[in-house]
C-alpha cells in the first residue's frame, strides 16, 4: 500500500445536530400513532361516519403512498434549490402537515356526505404532505454525516425519543379524551390535542431542517452534480 496514498476524511456532523435531526422522529412518532388510535373513533363518534366508511377512510392514503413516496425520493434526488435538496419540504412543507392534521379534527357541522368528503381531503391530504416531509427527512441523512457511527446514532437516537416518549403520551391524550366523553363535555378534545401535536411537530422539523444547513446546501450540489444520496 502507498503510504503517500492519504485516507479520504469523512465529513461528520457535530453532535448538536445530530440531536436536532433525531428530534423529528418524535413530532412524527405522535402525530402517526395518534392518528392510527383515535382518528377512526373520531369519525365515528363525532362526525357520525359509519365503521365501514371510516375504514375505506384509513385505507386510501395507504394505497395512495405506494405511488407517492417513490416519486417524491426520486424528485428530491433529481432537483435540488438554492435552500438546498431537503431542507425545503422539510421546513416548510410540515405547516401543511401542521394544519391539514388540525383541519382534520374539526367538525365543520355539514351534511353527511359533506362531511365524509372534507374527511377524505384532509386524511388524504395530511398523508401526502407527511409523505412530503418525511421523504425528505429520512434522505437527508447520508448528507448530514458521512460517518456510518454517527449515522448509526442518530437513528437510535430518533427511535430512543419516540419509543420513550409515545406510551406515556398516548395514555394521557387517551385519558383526557375518555374523561371528556365520560362527562357529555361539549369540548372537542381531539382537536386541541391535534393542535398540541401540530405545534410539536412544526418545532421539531424547524429543529430538523436546521440540523440540515450547513450540509443539505446549493454549493455542496453544485459540487457533486452526480451525487444521488439513498439511505
Amino acid at each position: 500500500m502507498d503510504s503517500s496514498t492519504s485516507t479520504p476524511t469523512l465529513r461528520r456532523a457535530r453532535l448538536i445536530d445530530l440531536l436536532f435531526y433525531a428530534s423529528g422522529g418524535i413530532g412524527e412518532g405522535l402525530v402517526y400513532v395518534f392518528l392510527l388510535r383515535f382518528a377512526g373513533s373520531f369519525f365515528e363518534t363525532h362526525l357520525g361516519i359509519s365503521p365501514e366508511q371510516v375504514g375505506m377512510l384509513v385505507l386510501a392514503p395507504r394505497l395512495i403512498d405506494a405511488f407517492t413516496d417513490p416519486l417524491m425520493g426520486a424528485w428530491c434526488d433529481r432537483h435540488s434549490s438554492r435552500f438546498g435538496r431537503f431542507r425545503p419540504y422539510i421546513q416548510y412543507g410540515v405547516y401543511l402537515m401542521g394544519a391539514s392534521l388540525v383541519f382534520l379534527f374539526i367538525d365543520w357541522g355539514q351534511t353527511p356526505a359533506t362531511t365524509l368528503a372534507l374527511a377524505y381531503i384532509f386524511y388524504i391530504g395530511n398523508q401526502l404532505f407527511s409523505t412530503i416531509v418525511k421523504v425528505p427527512y429520512l434522505s437527508a441523512m447520508p448528507i448530514l454525516t458521512q460517518d456510518p457511527k454517527q449515522r448509526v446514532l442518530a437513528f437510535s437516537l430518533k427511535f430512543t425519543f419516540t419509543s420513550i416518549l409515545i406510551i406515556p403520551v398516548m395514555a394521557v391524550i387517551g385519558n383526557i379524551i375518555q374523561y371528556n366523553t365520560e362527562t357529555g363535555s361539549n369540548v372537542n378534545a381531539y382537536l386541541y390535542v391535534a393542535i398540541v401535536l401540530a405545534v410539536l411537530l412544526i418545532g421539531v422539523m424547524s429543529l430538523v431542517a436546521r440540523s440540515l444547513k450547513h450540509s443539505d446546501t446549493k454549493e455542496y450540489w453544485d459540487s457533486q452534480p452526480e451525487a444521488s444520496p439513498t439511505l
